[in-house]
């Protein structure tokens, strides 16, 4: 069984790819952002093939996956494709942070919530906050398994659940997996790896209170829950 990951940069995805790679020992590639015209999936960094095992697309566009007839690569053959969301104030504010980083190259998440860019495919990208919300746009989409990546991270059952569903057995030695930081991206952007060991510890799910007097994260807040709320809507699942 091969694994696509499908999500956003500081949803998590990271974490939840090392717990699934802890429980069946397969290969990772990651942001296989390259080759999607020849129904392949590269690695950003090296042009890796992904063949089998677990892969991820970062910041990817769901317009992307008609676009490119993604069903018909050959990873995808026997595979499960999973969405990790992360709750919109906390991934927000993951973001957000990173516009404190001294490091240029990562302040991208933060540069570009509210307008558009040129992707690491060298794409042109909707903002990051529309890329948000065309994910939520499938909760209901049967082709895609969402994570819930706040309940994942604080629930031993839910993890259970997801692995009945991810077709592999859950055992308590490679859910330990969890409390590493995943090292990609230097880290959490509020702690870096300094929870390492124990990053199950990590205010994760609170993130947003270190910006509760910050008015530009007000705005895009503001803007961003109503998209949200809109996605939902339109779904059915919030009236």
């Amino acid at each position: 069984m091969n694994y696509l990951i499908l999500a956003l940069k500081r949803s998590g995805q990271h974490a939840v790819m090392n717990w699934i790679q802890a429980h069946t020992n397969q290969k990772t590639h990651n942001n296989c952002c390259f080759g999607w015209e020849d129904r392949k999936l590269l690695t950003m960094v090296g042009r890796k093939e992904a063949t089998e095992g677990l892969a991820n697309i970062e910041d990817f566009n769901m317009d992307d996956w008609k676009k490119y007839d993604f069903p018909l690569f050959p990873f995808l053959n026997e595979a499960m494709v999973l969405l990790v969301i992360r709750s919109a104030n906390n991934w927000l504010a993951s973001c957000y942070q990173r516009k404190f980083q001294s490091r240029e190259e990562h302040k991208d998440v933060y540069k570009y919530l509210d307008s558009g860019y040129i992707n690491d495919r060298k794409d042109s990208s909707p903002s990051r906050i529309d890329l948000y919300v065309k994910q939520l746009e499938q909760l209901k989409n049967k082709n895609f398994m969402v994570v819930e990546f706040d309940k994942w991270f604080v629930s031993k059952d839910y993890r259970k659940y997801l692995a009945d569903k991810l077709h592999f057995e859950f055992n308590d030695v490679a859910d330990f997996s969890r409390k590493y930081v995943a090292s990609n991206g230097n880290g959490s952007s509020f702690d870096g790896k300094i929870f390492d060991l124990k990053a199950d510890e990590m205010e994760v799910l609170s993130r947003d209170k270190a910006f509760v007097d910050d008015k530009e994260f007000f705005g895009l807040s503001k803007t961003f829950q109503e998209k949200c709320v809109k996605a939902l809507k339109k779904q059915g699942i919030m009236k």
